[in-house]
């Protein structure tokens, strides 16, 4: 169930779980392309019921736990920072169920099917936990491309970059569901403009929607799409969130990752060892028909990446 506010204040309440599938009855695991894109072009925001439930869930729930575990154990968290961003983590994290989460095959098609095209790039990967009482998850209304695009998206034409955000817990009206504005509440707002002051653009806050999602739901959202995140009000309660993000691969303006970057590091060796063709593909890597592909590299890079076939 989703709800929010009128511009009157007046209580709304309108049930998306369903809404932008194209199939009923059906995760997201087994419908991969099942995407309703005229409606996601439509509202701005589309959010798709059980890409993740039963065992698989529970798997990802576990590898949270230990992930944040371990950086405990090691010191990563900043003991008493009251900071809403001291337990976001951005990938690669270098822990194996998490890494392999993030190259799912179902995210990579849902981006080709939105994007539409069939060559795309992960931009970026990250999982964030919120816990009431911890800090305030507050944020202010704002669009993505600020500082993940050189350009500005157009609403009125296809995105070239695109976020899924799988929730891992229950989102409630007290445990912090995200709010977004339908791009027919919108008005029109210079697009210099990437983040709206509460006071001065009430009349926007009002026409927010606030996402309630069960466990395993992913919310599908352009970077130009007017959205925040919002406090947990119930003290002690958990939420965590997986997003990953794609562009076109032709849409180099876009991203916020550089992935070379981390390619001397062991852990991300490891990871891209364990990637087939396509997966690899998405972080950059030349495609099989590549006419630059010699022996002597395939060998080079066995090397470099232990376990890549």
């Amino acid at each position: 169930m989703t709800t929010g506010t009128t511009p009157g204040n007046s209580p709304m309440t309108t049930d998306h779980r369903t809404t932008g599938m194209t199939t009923d009855g059906k995760s997201g695991m087994d419908q991969s392309m099942a995407i309703d894109t005229e409606k996601l072009d439509e509202d701005g925001f589309l959010l798709l019921p059980a890409f993740l439930g039963g065992d698989e869930l529970g798997s990802v729930n576990k590898a949270v736990d230990d992930f944040y575990a371990a950086r405990a154990e090691r010191g990563e968290r900043e003991t008493g920072s009251r900071s809403q961003w001291r337990t976001f983590v951005s990938g690669p994290f270098y822990h194996e169920p998490l890494d392999d989460l993030a190259f799912h095959p179902v995210y990579a098609e849902w981006a080709r099917r939105v994007l539409r095209t069939d060559d795309v790039r992960m931009t970026k990967y990250n999982v964030w936990r919120k816990t009431g009482g911890t800090a305030n998850y507050d944020q202010p209304l704002h669009r993505d491309y600020r500082d993940q695009d050189l350009l500005t998206p157009l609403s009125a034409a296809a995105p070239y970059q695109i976020a899924f955000l799988t929730y891992l817990d229950d989102v409630t009206p007290g445990n912090g569901p995200t709010a977004v504005v339908p791009r027919s509440a919108a008005p029109a707002i210079a697009p210099e403009i990437t983040e709206l002051d509460r006071e001065q653009r009430a009349e926007v806050y009002a026409r927010e929607i606030r996402l309630d999602a069960a466990a395993g739901d992913t919310l599908v959202l352009p970077t130009d799409t007017w959205h925040r995140a919002t406090d947990i009000t119930d003290h002690g309660a958990v939420r965590t969130m997986f997003t990953v993000m794609f562009r076109r691969a032709d849409a180099e303006w876009c991203g916020q990752r550089s992935w070379p970057s981390y390619a001397h590091e062991n852990g991300f060796q490891r990871l891209v060892g364990r990637l087939d063709d396509a997966q690899r593909r998405l972080l950059g890597f030349p495609p099989a028909d590549w006419s630059g592909w010699t022996d002597e590299l395939r060998d080079a890079l066995a090397r470099r990446y232990p376990g890549r076939g």
